[in-house]
């Protein structure tokens, strides 16, 4: 049953989480952040299913591209 109420806080007014994402990052914003807004418990699942490909698409970007692991690091759309 947890899994259907995430699911549907996830797709709340039937956006597409990567959607919700990006116009969550219009204001830069954590990992922690983005995870703590969208209820996401694991790091690496939440950067390998949705941070990664966002970076790589470009819909998202980095704060301080030149340091990818900084803790101050933020992401903007």
């Amino acid at each position: 049953m947890m899994v259907s109420i995430l699911t549907i806080i996830r797709t709340k007014n039937g956006q597409d989480l990567n959607k919700q994402i990006i116009d969550f990052c219009k204001e830069p914003k954590s990992v922690q952040e983005i995870m703590d807004e969208f209820y996401f418990d694991s790091r690496t699942s939440f950067r390998r299913k949705y941070l990664t490909p966002m970076l790589k698409n470009g819909v998202l970007k980095m704060t301080i591209p030149e340091k990818p692991s900084s803790k101050n690091q933020k992401y903007f759309s």
